[in-house]
């Protein structure tokens, strides 16, 4: 009765369940056999809710961060909840913040510098007057009280250049190509999305597994399968390998992705 018992705690995941059949069990002289099991899986637990804790003060963390507006403390956050697993649309979102906290911040640069522009002027035309005035007093007089200044100097510059037409500008190059939208099939049947650039070694598309490990508990070397069945070659691009946007990748272990291409060119 006892080992049914124990079975049942470690089926519920219960931690408290599972401490309390192990001092049972100890107490009833159980073979060590058959308690040791339950202790690993309580230590797996324990791992798991620790793991999970820090995950949630992390993500707390960064949620905090976005509501603010420095980009220094969302980097800083997005670090962190990385390192303790979040959720890659998370981090994805926070991304997204500091692209439009640098945009406002342009915008709001242009704008500062678009109100300066009259007072500058204003200034360069009275500093290029005083030196066009002792430009003038030194063709009859030299004297060292005569001698331009720096800023006269560069305003005469800027007003001289400023009048000159504008150079005429190089032709503007091609739009940049969209990243390639790729899914990856998981060995448990999820699938996760992801961007990448169509000239982007394959490397660089395995390395987009790093924080599925631990988010799918995948163990092993793994290895990913092209469409065509071919496994990826982590030195070539993916454009050289013709993987483009909607191909669906399977990620297996890399003992068993012989068998998948096979499947796969049947």
């Amino acid at each position: 009765m006892l080992e049914l018992t124990g079975e049942i705690a470690m089926a519920s995941d219960d931690v408290g369940a599972i401490e309390a059949w192990i001092q049972q069990a100890q107490a009833a002289a159980l073979p060590h056999e058959n308690i040791q099991p339950k202790k690993d899986r309580l230590c797996d637990l324990k791992w798991r809710r620790a793991d999970e804790q820090t995950r949630k003060v992390e993500v707390e963390k960064l949620e905090d961060a976005m509501k603010g507006q420095s980009r220094d403390a969302i980097r800083k956050a997005m670090g962190s909840a990385g390192r303790a697993g979040a959720h890659p649309r998370r981090l994805q979102a926070a991304d997204r913040k500091i692209e439009a906290l640098k945009v406002t911040a342009a915008t709001k640069a242009t704008e500062r510098d678009r109100e300066l522009v009259p007072m500058r002027a204003e200034r360069d035309r009275a500093l290029a007057a005083d030196a066009v005035e002792k430009l003038q007093r030194r063709r009859l007089l030299a004297s060292p009280d005569l001698d331009l200044r720096e800023d006269e100097n560069a305003a005469l510059e800027r007003l001289y250049y400023g009048a000159l037409p504008p150079a005429e500008q190089p032709p503007e190059g091609p739009e940049p190509e969209p990243p390639l939208e790729l899914t990856l099939e998981l060995p448990s049947g999820a699938s996760h999305a992801v961007s990448i650039g169509a000239d982007e070694l394959g490397a660089a598309l395995l390395v987009k597994l790093v924080p599925l490990r631990r988010q799918h508990a995948l163990q092993g070397e793994l290895q990913l399968l092209l469409p065509s069945g071919s496994a990826l070659d982590l030195h070539t691009t993916l454009r050289e390998q013709g993987v483009s946007t909607g191909c669906v990748a399977c990620v297996c272990m890399a003992a068993t992705a012989p068998v998948l291409a096979q499947c796969r060119e049947r």
